[in-house]
């Protein structure tokens, strides 16, 4: 193996907040792998795993951690190396990922969506000693010095299986609370993946507080429906808070809504975390969900007409989370009333969160107006890893992250989510918000799902385009879909001009809407796009007067 890179260091706060996290017990001297395996009071014997019909008791999972622990150190992983992780749920992965951290080793963990350019450029950025890996269909990138541990076994690499049995004795190793204890990525369309370091007090923070707002406690089965290796099925409270509060976590047989409701009615399965698209299809699948005390939904907006449907489908609450895996969290709360649950995407779960909402003159703006989100707060980072020019464009001088979300925040401080810096259509100078539009949308006769995205125009610059996969056999027609929103009281020069049908749209490897791809779906070779579609009149027929038909 190569000579080790100095272990990566987190951006702390300035001094006094250092002090006032820590004073108030947000901060506290436990690491991750501690919190999840040992929580107070927890009985060895009580089932801490449940994945078909396997069953791992709580101290199996330790026994089990401990070993992988043992391995990697065996394979030559010490305190500090990264090891890129990309597997799918299941216990392994969980076992993994802790045996790593136990060891000091820093797990980086990429969703298994993730390419073969997005991976190898993960590994090198992270500077990684070794890549943990199913294979699948994609050939792994060529990656000199790394060792790659693959499963299922597979030639020239280091079988996982075999790492993961290892009985030697485990690490004496004990990082400090203030050190990095694993890497997130980040999950945009602006380009590759970012590193985002996690230390182990300010994750472990962020589980004790999402297992508090989620309501989470030892009699909890929770279902890992998205990939654990994404921020919000790890640890908001996820796997990793629901197993911190005494728990059990699920593991379903496989992806898919039919997969996730046999896991469910199988294993009495009483929380879960979905994106909006899947909480609608488990709600309009008919299965009965009278079980489910907690239905988290995040990952994008949930539009109200979708909330007001998953409300009257589940036994228990539904709960709005939004937030990001560089910290700051938002809940709607479980005795919140209805319209807040439905119609904000909640407030801040600490705090010690301080959230601004800037004006694009960098100052803050009143409630109620739409700007963009700044946190700062004890479980929220001071700066990527190794990405120099995204630190100066995403983190101000006083250390407050610029999420680049587009938010209002209510008369009660509940946020609301209007889109993203780059998720308006700039058609003719007027900004027309893809949030807006799709929120009406919802609601259209023949439609299943939709989406909004910027198409290139000659004349216009960009004009709307509409993305839809259609309920029935017979989607809408632009004309429909124009006649709908106008209907609905939507401007003339926000109305759609294109329209396009599609199976299903296309999501980022960590399961958001990609945007960007539906921008290519409908842009001709040779960039511009032809001036609109054939059913529709000449755009600038539906400009409203005094628009502009210029691009700035």
């Amino acid at each position: 193996m190569p000579e080790r890179d100095p272990a990566p260091v987190a951006v702390a706060p300035p001094a006094d907040l250092v002090a006032e996290y820590t004073a108030r017990g947000w901060w506290r001297d436990e690491l991750v792998d501690e919190l999840v395996l040992r929580p107070s009071g927890a009985d060895p014997d009580r089932v801490a795993i449940l994945a078909g019909d396997q069953r791992l008791t709580r101290g199996e999972l330790a026994a089990r951690v401990a070993a992988a622990a043992a391995g990697f150190r065996e394979l030559g992983v010490g305190p500090g190396d990264r090891v890129v992780v990309r597997l799918p749920n299941g216990p392994d992965l969980l076992v993994t990922v802790l045996g790593l951290v136990r060891s000091g080793a820093l797990p980086v963990l990429a969703v298994p969506a993730l390419g073969t350019r997005e991976l190898r450029h993960v590994v090198t950025t992270a500077q990684a000693r070794a890549l943990v890996v199913s294979p699948g269909r994609d050939e792994l990138p060529d990656l000199p010095g790394v060792t790659v541990v693959a499963h299922p076994a597979r030639s020239g690499a280091v079988a996982l299986a075999d790492v993961l049995a290892a009985d030697g004795p485990p690490p004496s190793h004990r990082a400090d609370p203030a050190d990095v204890a694993f890497f997130l990525l980040s999950g945009g369309t602006t380009g590759l993946p970012k590193l985002i370091p996690r230390t182990h007090r300010d994750y472990g923070y962020n589980l004790r507080m999402s297992a508090e707002l989620a309501g989470v406690d030892e009699n909890t089965r929770y279902l890992a429906a998205l990939p654990v290796t994404h921020n919000f099925a790890l640890g908001c409270p996820g796997v990793l808070g629901v197993l911190a509060a005494g728990g059990t976590a699920v593991f379903p047989s496989a992806t898919g809504v039919p997969a996730l409701l046999d896991a469910i009615a199988r294993h009495r399965v009483t929380a879960t975390a979905t994106v909006p698209g899947m909480a609608v299809a488990l709600c309009d699948s008919g299965a009965d969900l009278s079980g489910l005390a907690l239905l988290q939904v995040g990952g994008a907006k949930l539009h109200r007409a979708d909330a007001l449907r998953v409300v009257k489908s589940i036994g228990g609450r539904l709960q709005q989370v939004f937030g990001m895996a560089e910290g700051l969290l938002n809940f709607t709360r479980l005795d919140d009333p209805e319209d807040v649950v439905t119609g904000t995407q909640g407030r801040p779960g600490s705090p010690g969160d301080e959230v601004l909402i800037v004006g694009e003159d960098g100052q803050p703006v009143p409630d109620g107006q739409i700007g963009e989100l700044l946190v700062r707060g004890p479980y929220t980072i001071g700066a990527y890893h190794r990405a120099p020019e995204a630190n100066a464009a995403s983190f101000t001088s006083n250390g407050f992250y610029r999420s680049g979300d587009l938010v209002r925040r209510d008369e009660g401080g509940n946020l609301v989510v209007e889109g993203r810096r780059r998720e308006f259509v700039n058609r003719g100078g007027e900004k027309v918000s893809v949030n807006e539009v799709e929120g009406l949308l919802v609601g259209c006769p023949g439609v299943a799902a939709c989406a909004v995205a910027p198409v290139p125009h000659e004349f216009l610059g960009e004009t709307v385009g509409v993305f839809v996969v259609p309920a029935g056999d017979a989607a809408p027609d632009l004309a429909d879909v124009r006649r709908y929103l106008r209907h609905q009281g939507l401007a003339g020069y926000k109305l759609p001009d294109l329209l396009r049908v599609l199976e299903a749209l296309p999501l980022t490897p960590v399961g958001k809407l990609d945007r960007a791809a539906l921008t290519a779906l409908a842009t001709p070779p040779g960039g511009a796009s032809a001036r609109t579609d054939r059913s529709h009149p000449e755009p600038q027929e539906a400009l409203c007067p005094g628009t502009s038909t210029t691009t700035s």
